[in-house]
């Protein structure tokens, strides 16, 4: 980790570079790198608060517009029909996609592998991209904001060990706490699908059934 402070220093340009391929690999890396780098002094604030949500802001979106185009190719109903629809457990994503967008997002983002596909069945289903920016910023901000502080926490006490010569070993202490943060988001994961209000096939329908769209 002091070699990779070191070159940020150096090179700031880098540094944005790779907290940003941190945050699309997983965004609870980036931040906890992000904030370490930070507690050391290696990485300004001002970087950190712009370009990480800027770079999940496109990154994202992207795949918004690509779960759009899906809708409009032979493949993309091919997938929807076979792997997606008929999985109940989607079923309470395609729920609160339908009833509360803005709740979906915000579980999503806390969820460790469920962003990406709510994101794609976002625009998969044609929400207005207006109502998906809303929705979407609401639970980035949320995350990202509870996540910076919590992480920011953890990662200065980490730096003070290192510093004292108590924990010399920075990087165990990241993976250890991502792990910990990951355990976490799966229970809470699986707690979400046990109360989700949803009962089969039926559930799912309206306006992600709409097969007068596909290609013929």
């Amino acid at each position: 980790m002091d070699g990779l402070g070191a070159l940020i220093q150096q090179y700031p340009a880098w540094g944005h570079f790779i907290i940003g391929v941190a945050i699309l690999i997983q965004g609870e890396l980036g931040v906890f790198l992000a904030t370490f780098l930070i507690a050391q002094g290696n990485l300004k604030w001002i970087d950190y608060l712009i370009f990480a949500p800027a770079t999940m802001l496109v990154a994202e979106s992207l795949v918004y517009f690509f779960g759009k185009f899906m809708r409009t190719t032979r493949f993309g109903w091919k997938v929807y029909r076979n792997k997606i629809k008929p999985n109940k457990k989607y079923q309470p994503y395609f729920f609160y996609l339908r009833t509360n967008l803005t709740k979906l997002f915000i579980s999503a983002r806390f969820l460790v592998g469920v962003n990406f596909f709510v994101l794609f069945l976002s625009g998969w289903s044609k929400t207005k991209y207006g109502r998906f920016l809303k929705s979407y910023l609401s639970g980035l901000i949320l995350w990202f904001g509870s996540m910076t502080i919590i992480a920011y926490f953890f990662m200065s006490g980490l730096n003070y060990l290192k510093h004292e010569k108590i924990f010399k070993q920075a990087e165990y202490g990241i993976i250890i706490l991502l792990l910990i943060f990951f355990s976490i988001e799966f229970f809470i994961k699986k707690s979400m699908k046990k109360r989700s209000p949803f009962g089969g096939k039926d559930d799912i329908g309206g306006f992600l059934e709409d097969e007068k769209d596909e290609k013929k």
